[in-house]
């Protein structure tokens, strides 16, 4: 019987007050919201240009050598990036 009545006791003793707690680290520095600023900039800046592209570019035909080099170019990147890594860091074979 004495157990049920020293529970509230017991529970008070352990329990931390919040100036008992010690302080919450901040999950990020300074540093590192530096590097978020600039990278948030970036991407700011880069939607801004890709914008003035856009609108700028209204009207502007593209020749067929323009397709051409962009569909080469584009399936070229596809090709290289679907290469296994250890391919690519493995130099080719002579024949």
């Amino acid at each position: 019987m004495s157990i049920l009545f020293d529970a509230p006791e017991q529970q008070a003793k352990t329990s931390l007050r919040a100036s008992d707690q010690p302080a919450a680290k901040a999950l990020l520095g300074t540093s590192a919201w530096m590097i978020i600023l600039v990278l948030l900039s970036l991407l700011v800046m880069t939607a801004f240009v890709a914008y003035l592209g856009w609108t700028y570019a209204d009207g502007v035909e593209v020749s067929t050598a323009g397709y051409v080099a962009m569909a080469l170019g584009v399936s070229c990147g596809e090709i290289r990036r679907r290469r296994p890594r250890a391919e690519m860091s493995r130099p080719r074979a002579s024949r």
